[in-house]
């Protein structure tokens, strides 16, 4: 915990969950001072004056800050609260980065055990996912991994919320908006590494003779992400060399400037060159086999339960400790964060084990999937 905030200012990383748009209140702590006030309420309510008197700022300046912090961006959701008594205090969870990891470690404890599960899965069901049905040309076991790993370390995350909601924290009512943060506090000058993977996925309609197509990728250490949320794949001339090539494209029909888009979307990795034929080096599949193809995890979902268990009662001990009384309808913000660096850590593993390809570049064929509807 930082102990003297006018000579160690504090910085907060603030993570959310949920729809964000007209509900985000991190927008009104922009400022040291929000996230100084902040910092200090997060466990104990204070008085406009024991705030002014900490952070040796004068009180006209407090008391505008905490109206602001109060009010948030939408007037119902703040980062602050004010009690009746007319004492402050957060209206987030807010842990100090080593009650982070201290969170996290729950999860990352269990890697090992986790990890011989997911390559033990993949090893017997491997003639399996290599005979699904994808539209673009076959891939061993390493490649197509990648783009079920995700939703392996989701399952873990889901299903440990369920042990914790109907076993260890069952006498919680849950509380749910719209939208949710959560807040890691730091020294400013401390190097801070979440060990964060994302996924982003978007879709279009009426592209190259598909009726919709959905795309999607992962990114985070090992790879860059090829489009984020709010790309407009129509305007991508990349992604649509993609969607051309997925029947096979032949190359002596492109003209000069379509041989340049090619080469480069094969230099990112979309796309691959066999002979005089471009087809895709990603994933794809129809959309009709979207939830067929995720349901080659369903076993391991079943498989996984035992060590949810252990990790939920674990992880319910941690929870009481840190996250304040009058926020604990909110703790599964915390096991949301708490499972961030899991997912970095399972890829590390399981490219160590080999049963995860190691990509080439940092933009890359692997993690991608592309789903089409003609």
């Amino acid at each position: 915990m930082v102990k003297n905030l006018t000579l160690k200012p504090v910085d907060i990383k603030f993570i959310g969950t949920g729809n964000p748009v007209g509900n985000d209140p991190r927008e009104k702590a922009e400022r040291i001072l929000s996230k100084s006030i902040i910092y200090l309420c997060k466990k104990e309510a204070l008085t406009a004056k024991d705030i002014s008197d900490e952070l040796s700022v004068p009180m006209p300046f407090i008391e505008d800050e905490l109206e602001i912090l109060v009010h948030g961006a939408n007037g119902k959701y703040g980062l602050l609260r004010k009690l009746d008594n007319g004492k402050y205090i957060s209206n987030i969870v807010v842990l100090d980065f080593a009650e982070f990891k201290e969170a996290a470690n729950v999860y990352t404890e269990a890697l090992d055990e986790f990890c011989n599960m997911v390559v033990e899965y993949f090893e017997s069901n491997k003639e399996k996912i290599e005979n699904f049905p994808f539209l673009s040309p076959k891939k061993d076991i390493s490649f197509i991994a990648w783009s079920l790993i995700s939703p392996m370390v989701w399952s873990l995350e889901r299903t440990v919320n369920k042990y914790l909601a109907n076993r260890y924290m069952s006498d919680i009512e849950i509380l749910k908006r719209d939208y949710t943060l959560i807040g890691i506090a730091h020294n400013m000058n401390e190097p801070v590494n979440l060990y964060f993977y994302g996924c982003d996925g978007l879709g279009a309609e009426n592209l190259c003779g598909y009726k919709s197509v959905v795309f999607q990728n992962i990114y985070g250490a090992r790879m860059d992400k090829h489009y984020d949320c709010e790309h407009n794949l129509s305007t991508e001339p990349q992604f649509m060399m993609l969607l051309r090539s997925i029947k096979g494209l032949d190359i002596t029909t492109l003209n000069e400037n379509e041989k340049e888009i090619a080469a480069k979307a094969i230099e990112s990795g979309l796309i691959e060159k066999n002979g005089n034929t471009l087809r895709p080096k990603i994933l794809v599949m129809k959309t009709s086999d979207n939830k067929d193809f995720y349901s080659l995890t369903n076993n391991f979902d079943k498989n996984i339960e035992p060590l949810c268990d252990k990790i939920a009662e674990k992880l319910s001990k941690v929870i009481k400790k840190q996250v304040p009384k009058h926020l604990l309808n909110e703790y599964p913000i915390l096991t949301d964060i708490a499972t961030m660096p899991l997912l970095h850590h399972t890829i590390e593993k399981c490219i160590e084990k080999g049963i995860l390809k190691e990509p080439g570049s940092r933009l890359c064929a692997e993690g991608s999937c592309l789903y089409v509807e003609e």
